[in-house]
């Protein structure tokens, strides 16, 4: 049997990634502004009021929250300039790369595979993929072009359905 091997960059892009950081981080700086000079309360949508106090914790709060989303996407620019991560597809497996908080390379022999299924959200295709041993997704917005994602859902479902007949 010839050994097929095919890799696919598999990382956030960059567009995103300075985008997340640039609204984030602006988010950040109004809410701090908002923090510091706040002297009045607050009123949300005509229904909630807060007092001067409630204010400033409501803004320091998102202020906290947009901080973070900042630190996310800059650890994701270092992440992407430090290392170069790949989706490997192989005649008998696929190895999915760390990505998020799933910080373990993760290679998935396709007669271990239960079963896959994609879920579309605001353009972007998941294919999930259940084996003996736990489940990982791969993110179409994380390859470089959506063919590349519709190539690999193909290739697996393929595999599992010619490694299902062989059974």
């Amino acid at each position: 049997m010839d050994e097929f091997e095919k890799k696919y960059p598999y990382q956030g892009k960059w567009f995103l990634i300075i985008l997340g950081i640039i609204l984030f981080g602006g988010a950040a700086v109004l809410f701090f502004i908002k923090a510091i000079d706040n002297e009045k309360g607050l009123i949300i949508n005509k229904l909630i009021k807060l007092s001067e106090t409630e204010a400033a914790i409501f803004h320091w709060i998102f202020f906290t929250i947009s901080l973070l989303f900042v630190i996310a996407a800059s650890t994701g620019a270092y992440l992407k300039l430090k290392k170069k991560e790949f989706l490997v597809l192989k005649t008998d497996s696929i190895i999915i790369p760390p990505v998020g908080f799933k910080r373990v390379r993760t290679e998935i022999k396709f007669s271990n595979v239960i079963s896959i299924n994609e879920m579309e959200v605001n353009r972007n295709l998941f294919l999930t993929i259940v084996f003996e041993g736990g489940k990982r997704t791969v993110t179409s917005n994380l390859l470089e072009k959506k063919s590349d994602y519709q190539y690999i859902k193909t290739y697996i479902s393929n595999k599992i359905n010619t490694t299902q007949q062989d059974v």
